[in-house]
């Protein structure tokens, strides 16, 4: 049985409104909105020029049983859903794009450090601030301990998760979290109330990481900390 893809982000709330003014500005198109009990969802997309895109039928509800769409293989969309001041954006095709600098950068990878076991990891990609290296990608057999060096950032990887039945047997994960699902669209609202569910608790492990320092009080202690190393 054929499996969809799902490519989620969360949306920072602080930039809700400048996304859809980058998806209109950027010729997206919104198509239709639907609701799932408390959840909203708008479809926005944006046509191309040469082929089919093969997630067109699969989002057929929002789009409208009587519309047609120009043959185009740069086809681009975004399934925004909302409620309650959260909002959380599936991208189809080259979206991601537009999406990911108005959403959270932590979303992804702090998913993955509740819900896939840590030692069935397949990939990591990572960082490194103490190397000449400045990236790298990494596969895993499975089962292989999962190692990294001094100075190195884990910001992504592709493992298998603790329950397949809600998130599939594998997922990726990095700013956003990529799931290969039996369910079609109408599944994401209940998707998503889980993922809420699982950021809510501890992590079962962590991974080194460099997160983006925003307050004024971490920035100060951090100085405060380094300062504090080097007159040590």
């Amino acid at each position: 049985m054929a499996r969809n893809s799902y490519t989620i982000y969360k949306v920072d709330p602080e930039k809700r409104d400048e996304l859809i003014a980058e998806l209109v500005s950027k010729d997206f198109e919104e198509k239709g909105t639907r609701r799932h009990q408390d959840w909203t969802s708008t479809f926005y997309i944006r046509l191309g020029d040469d082929k089919n895109p093969s997630w067109f039928e699969l989002y057929r509800a929002w789009i409208g049983a009587d519309d047609t769409i120009p043959p185009a293989r740069s086809h681009s969309a975004v399934l925004l859903l909302e409620r309650n001041g959260s909002s959380y954006a599936v991208t189809m095709g080259s979206a991601f794009m537009n999406v990911k600098g108005y959403c959270e950068p932590d979303f992804g990878m702090d998913l993955a450090e509740r819900i896939v076991h840590s030692d069935r990891i397949k990939e990591k990609g990572a960082r490194f601030f103490q190397s000449s290296r400045n990236k790298s990608v990494t596969s895993f057999r499975l089962n292989k301990d999962f190692i990294y060096d001094n100075g190195e950032s884990i910001d992504s990887v592709k493992a298998e998760t603790t329950d397949e039945n809600i998130f599939g047997k594998t997922a990726k994960f990095g700013q956003s979290a990529s799931f290969s699902l039996l369910q079609d669209p109408s599944y994401l609202p209940d998707l998503i109330d889980r993922l809420e569910k699982e950021l809510d608790l501890e992590p079962t492990f962590t991974w080194p990481r460099a997160r983006k320092v925003t307050s004024k009080e971490q920035k100060d202690a951090l100085d405060h900390q380094v300062g504090s190393k080097l007159l040590a």
